[in-house]
């Protein structure tokens, strides 16, 4: 079919590194480090949620979800300090992604500005490009270095112009893991009403937090009716192929995201809602997220000393999945793509370029990410066959 034929001028889309990476892990059966999802035994977990997959209707729910489990997400939001109204503050969505793209549809007018902190989850270029705003990034202070990252509040506050609408915060980060400390949440909290901003903010790791408690913004004065909180049972409960996902927002934020997600995707599959409620309740009852806390500190640890042990040093982050780490000692000058191929066909190691994680592709210099939400055994098999390229074949056992 020809570009006029469709009647839009469409121009192919742009190369996609990740998809790329993905395609031929999954083709070669490489060890998967460039993708964020857990490969442990979850047979506990699905006999926990199998009867009420197995006892829910299989007709359309409301559209704000189902009420099993908006009454038990409002349940674990009351857990941890914040009150939403079940029946008309919370909406369930299909996946994260999707609770974005309805809070930024609900809340930023076309032409607007979306600040958020750089590096940036790679969905939100193209979110922010589908409500018609301008993505602002702020580059987190210490990417030069090794060390924690920093919000850069100097930086955040000149980022805000009379364009901007909404602060979009991913904490934990997606890449970097960076988490917002007390003292930058004040000072966005005290950004966001002073200049009446929306706050969206992405927690989709907010049970991945190993060196400090997850700071949830909306429970800051002046935030709880300007923040919309969107998280997802993907990785709460390691169950990323079920694309369960929600919203919490003060009730008129609430009737705006629904508008926007009844023409997205109107509502999420019933049996797995009732799934992830009987899930949500299973976790907080066994201490199920303690347990993945500690265990996947210990694998952060683990992968830390392997990629230490082959000649890199890598960034140890405070939350969610990943590692990053400069690999300019392996690339010998090579694109950092061109060695991730590589990577994958000559160790079978995935690992992510983190180009499309910036503005600028070339900001992210030689850096991969490596996810370590994977088996030791798995993090140690990494480890080996990149040892085996690379002239180490040190143990990856701190």
């Amino acid at each position: 079919m020809s570009h006029s034929a469709t009647g839009a001028g469409l121009a192919p889309p742009p190369p996609d590194i990740y998809v790329e990476i993905m395609t031929l892990a999954r083709r070669l059966n490489a060890v998967n480090l460039a993708q964020g999802f857990p490969e442990d035994d979850t047979e506990d977990l699905v006999a926990a949620m199998a009867p009420a997959v197995q006892a829910v209707a299989t007709q359309y729910e409301p559209l704000s979800g189902l009420p099993l489990l908006r009454a038990e997400l409002a349940l674990r939001a009351e857990r941890r300090g914040l009150r939403y109204d079940p029946e008309d503050e919370i909406t369930v969505t299909l996946g994260c992604t999707e609770a974005v793209a309805a809070a930024l549809l609900a809340v930023v007018p076309a032409g607007s500005e979306i600040v958020t902190i750089e590096p940036f989850y790679d969905n939100y270029p193209g979110l922010a490009q589908l409500v018609g705003a301008t993505l602002v990034p702020v580059p987190l202070a210490g990417l030069d270095g090794v060390g924690e990252l920093r919000l850069d509040v100097a930086a955040l506050r000149a980022a805000i112009t009379p364009r901007t609408r909404v602060i979009l915060l991913n904490t934990p980060n997606n890449p970097a893991g960076h988490m917002i400390t007390a003292d930058e949440a004040e000072e966005i909290a005290r950004l966001a009403v002073a200049h009446d901003l929306v706050v969206v903010t992405d927690e989709v790791y907010e049970e991945h937090a190993y060196d400090r408690p997850h700071i949830r913004l909306a429970g800051y004065p002046g935030m709880r009716e300007r923040t919309v909180i969107c998280s997802s049972a993907s990785k709460l409960l390691s169950v990323g192929g079920w694309r369960i996902g929600w919203v919490y927002a003060p009730r008129e934020l609430s009737a705006l995201v629904q508008h926007h997600h009844r023409h997205l995707t109107f509502t999420a599959p019933t049996p797995l809602q009732a799934g992830v409620a009987a899930g949500l309740r299973w976790a907080d009852e066994t201490g199920y997220h303690d347990r993945l806390r500690a265990e996947y500190r210990r694998r952060r640890d683990i992968l830390a000393a392997g990629l230490t042990s082959l000649g890199l040093t890598p960034r140890i982050p405070p939350g969610g999945f990943f590692i990053t780490a400069d690999v300019s000692p392996w690339a010998a000058g090579a694109p950092i793509e061109d060695l991730a191929r590589s990577l994958v066909t000559e160790t079978g190691v995935a690992a992510l370029p983190m180009g499309d994680f910036f503005r600028d592709p070339d900001a992210a210099g030689n850096t991969l990410r490596f996810a370590f939400c994977k088996p030791q055994p798995v993090l140690e098999e990494a480890v080996q066959r990149l040892g085996a390229r690379f002239g180490s074949t040190a143990s990856a056992r701190p």
